[in-house]
């Protein structure tokens, strides 16, 4: 089936309501692209490590992947692997 949107997804920047979903999208996917609860059971924990400085500190440089308008995974090569977020200058 062909998709009649010329634009099927939007790269933002990251707005600070989208904290929670950022944060749950790492745990989600944070163990090579499945939740991490098998390997790490504080997924507050986990989620401070690898967001908060961005989410908090740079949030100039997170952007967000949007399909149907929900963060989603992605693959990328530089931070965060098979995350919907991701940061860079």
């Amino acid at each position: 089936m062909l998709n009649d949107d010329p634009q099927p997804f939007l790269i933002r920047g990251y707005r600070r309501l989208d904290r929670e979903a950022v944060r749950k999208l790492c745990c989600d996917t944070g163990f090579l692209g499945e939740p991490i609860d098998p390997v790490y059971e504080d997924r507050e924990l986990f989620a401070d490590f690898l967001t908060t400085y961005y989410t908090d500190h740079e949030p100039e440089s997170c952007f967000l992947l949007e399909v149907d308008a929900s963060p989603c995974k992605i693959s990328s090569t530089r931070f965060i692997k098979t995350f919907g977020y991701f940061s860079g200058r």
